[in-house]
């Protein structure tokens, strides 16, 4: 991962929204902002105003087990198998099997 040009500036302090230091970037920034940092040069010259906003949000599918993975064991069909591959199954060469969410093997058939 690349370093960011900040990663030197440590946090000196954290304010939340509603608190003293905040009052300025809530006018500016509303309902997304998270919090303010002040973060310090390595040498303790510089003072930098950080801000963290909420820039997307979006709900969880509440499917936990559709997402959990199963092993299914050989495939036959050539086309099954390509469907299979293109949905993210990967063939795991120790076990002899296909590793899959369970939504994938219901939605191909494979499982009930």
């Amino acid at each position: 991962m690349k370093k960011n040009r900040h990663d030197h500036r440590p946090v000196m302090k954290t304010i939340w929204p509603g608190q003293p230091g905040s009052i300025g970037q809530m006018r500016r920034f509303g309902k997304d902002l998270v919090c303010v940092r002040y973060r310090h040069d390595a040498q303790g010259d510089v003072r930098y105003t950080t801000v963290e906003l909420i820039i997307d949000h979006a709900r969880i599918p509440s499917h936990g087990s559709e997402r959990r993975l199963v092993n299914v064991g050989k495939i036959d069909d050539i086309r099954m198998r390509a469907r299979a591959m293109s949905l993210g199954a990967q063939w795991q060469p120790q076990t002899r099997q296909w590793r899959m969410s369970i939504k994938i093997a219901k939605a191909l058939g494979l499982i009930a």
